[in-house]
């Protein structure tokens, strides 16, 4: 696990030496370590730390290009891109499951809302596109501030999603002294 480790911290080290973001890094590293260790049982429980590691240090690096004073002067145009871009996602996902694929409604609607959000890669070609100047300051604040609403968004879609199309509970089974009763009036 410690080699794995230095690994991915050298991967970081190498992508800041050839200017690239350490969020590039971090995703290069993750590519190498999960092609290195394949789909065994034994790797996945060796990668599992190392996974996380890098998902918080990565998360954390693109946590600290958020500035929540310019997201909240412009909430509204970022809740707007928020819907938009989510809805459509939904839209397309789900004309494609649908008609193109032939799934059932209920099963081209869970795929479409589990494609909804904005890609974590997202994060990567934003501060790629930023250091390149590429995109001004506020358009980086702005898509960086809708990725993160859209992930934030999709797993409260899937909950009302997951909702739709259960049949509701049975009611609770009548004990037998008021079945024997029912069965009396109903004669």
């Amino acid at each position: 696990m410690l080699a794995l480790l230095a690994q991915c911290l050298a991967m970081m080290v190498v992508a800041d030496y050839l200017g690239l973001s350490m969020e590039l890094g971090c995703f290069v590293a993750g590519l190498q370590v999960s092609a290195r260790l394949g789909n065994t049982d034994r790797a996945a429980a060796l990668l599992v730390p190392v996974r996380d590691v890098f998902s918080a240090l990565f998360f954390a690096a693109i946590g600290l290009h958020v500035y929540p004073k310019f997201l909240w002067q412009e909430w509204d145009l970022l809740l707007g891109l928020v819907a938009v871009l989510v809805g459509a996602k939904i839209v397309l996902a789900f004309v494609l499951y649908r008609w193109v694929f032939r799934h059932s409604p209920r099963h081209a609607l869970r795929a479409a809302v589990a494609l909804a959000q904005l890609s974590e890669f997202g994060f990567v070609v934003a501060a790629r596109a930023k250091v390149l100047n590429v995109l001004s300051r506020e358009v980086y604040h702005l898509l960086i501030g809708t990725t993160a609403l859209s992930l934030l968004a999709t797993p409260l879609l899937w909950r009302v999603v997951r909702q739709i199309g259960h049949p509701p509970s049975p009611p609770p089974l009548l004990p037998k002294a008021h079945l024997s009763d029912l069965q009396l009036h109903h004669e």
